[in-house]
């Protein structure tokens, strides 16, 4: 009798979507030195204005649903009632973030439920005891306002949809059914690595839509029950586009977008919802455009996987950065609006107004109509199409086979010419190997002394 020689095992891999496959897209050289060579980056900005947007968001979604009501604006931080005897006023001019000073006012205003500023230092506090720190005292402000501003224009519509915020999910795939051969690919990096991998995400935002609910309100004889937020309008106006050209005003359409969805879906239906601190991209490949429509039918795919949930029939990014653009931002704005790289295109008036007041965010909020300033907040996402769905997964799929490939050949090689570098202008600027990067086409930049 022969004995086979044990196996050796292997842990399959794991991979998220967010911290690998988009990183690793965006940039494979970059995804090489941070995640996998644990290279920290030394100004991690993003790192600190992400978890401090949905540490608030968070919280404000716990607050409202043990029963109190969302917490009131901030006085201090609404820029457009501060008086300032200049003519230009810039996110640098305002210096409300002490914290002592002003928590201490904040107990005495709010002493029978918490305000949002409240909220904004327990979260900062959190992330700083835990050695996460804002770059600079103007981030902090911009976060604050932006947050403030989000709550003002669209959080009385949003929170009380939420059902539950950071859901992790995991799920197993397959490496079959790829345009390339396992077999091969196995044989070419050597050993015998799982024919499986672990993909994971934490969804910001579960939204679920109950469809008797929404009849009920529409039922009452309180007008003001019926269900009139931005949200369900995105709905309406995706799902049922004909309604919307319709030009009857007798006809009430948030009730006639009900009762279409309560006959489509008449279990009720989710909505996954995700918070980005950034503009809206631009539609292009090397973008974040497309990339974030693959994360958002990739949770789709991965929350269905749990047994008994409501189907998921869309998803809504929300992009944070929108409410408050900055100086950079604006500039961006004008520039994809006038060279069409955009969806949402600003008219010809509001891009030389934009090109004359870029250093003014008041002027950006007053001049812009707040219609388009949501539109391009919200981008909704129709996750119905099963096979849009099933290409998403299969990027991701190949995404992985890349990674594992170049991490095998480097180390049979001990090269990193394998990994690639193609991030974006606005990536290289704040990338700590710019100065070594060997980017075809850009000039190395010399590093400044400290």
């Amino acid at each position: 009798m022969t004995l086979k020689k044990k196996e050796i095992s292997e842990e399959m891999q794991s991979y998220s979507i967010v911290g690998d496959l988009i990183s690793y897209l965006r940039c494979p050289l970059a995804y090489r030195k941070i995640s996998i060579g644990n290279l920290t980056p030394s100004r991690p900005s993003q790192l600190w204005f992400g978890n401090f947007i949905h540490g608030v968001m968070e919280q404000l979604f716990y607050i409202y649903h043990v029963g109190v009501s969302i917490p009131p604006p901030l006085k201090p931080v609404c820029l457009l009632e501060k008086k300032v005897d200049q003519t230009v006023i810039s996110i640098e001019d305002i210096d409300y973030f002490n914290f002592i000073d002003d928590v201490k006012e904040c107990d005495k205003s709010c002493s029978e439920r918490k305000c949002l500023y409240r909220i904004c230092y327990e979260v900062a506090a959190r992330l700083a005891s835990n050695r996460i720190f804002a770059r600079s005292k103007v981030m902090v402000n911009s976060a604050i306002f932006r947050i403030n501003l989000l709550l003002n224009e669209i959080g009385t519509q949003l929170i009380p949809l939420i059902k539950a915020a950071e859901i992790p999910l995991k799920g197993i795939r397959r490496y079959e059914g790829q345009p390339f051969n396992y077999e091969k690919f196995k044989n070419l990096i050597g050993g015998s690595r799982k024919a499986f991998y672990e993909i994971r995400g934490i969804i910001d935002v579960i939204s679920q839509f109950d469809i008797e609910e929404f009849l009920n309100a529409i039922k009452s004889e309180d007008s003001s029950k019926q269900p009139r937020n931005i949200i369900l309008k995105n709905i309406g106006q995706h799902f049922y586009p004909d309604l919307f050209e319709i030009d009857d005003e007798s006809i009430n359409l948030m009730e006639t977008v009900i009762i279409n969805l309560a006959r489509d879906f008449p279990a009720g239906f989710e909505i996954i919802l995700d918070y980005k601190g950034q503009i809206r991209p631009e539609v292009s490949e090397e973008s974040d455009w497309y990339k974030h429509e693959w994360q958002i039918r990739t949770y789709k795919w991965l929350r269905e996987q749990q047994m008994q949930q409501m189907p998921v029939v869309a998803g809504i990014l929300i992009y944070i950065n929108e409410f408050l653009p900055s100086k950079q931002d604006i500039q961006k704005i004008a520039r994809l609006s006038e060279t069409k790289e955009t969806d949402l295109v600003l008219t010809d008036e509001q891009i030389e107004l934009l090109k004359k007041h870029a250093f003014n965010p008041q002027a950006y909020l007053k001049n812009i109509p707040m219609d388009y300033r949501h539109n391009r907040a919200i981008r909704f996402i129709d996750l119905r199409n099963k096979s849009k769905t099933k290409e998403s997964i299969e990027k991701y799929d190949r995404t992985v086979l890349e990674i594992q490939l170049c991490s095998s050949i480097e180390k049979q090689n001990g090269n990193l010419e394998i990994w690639e570098n193609k991030g974006n202008p606005e990536m290289c600027g704040s990338c700590d190997f710019r100065y070594v990067c060997r980017k075809e086409g850009s000039v190395t930049p010399k590093p400044e002394a400290p």
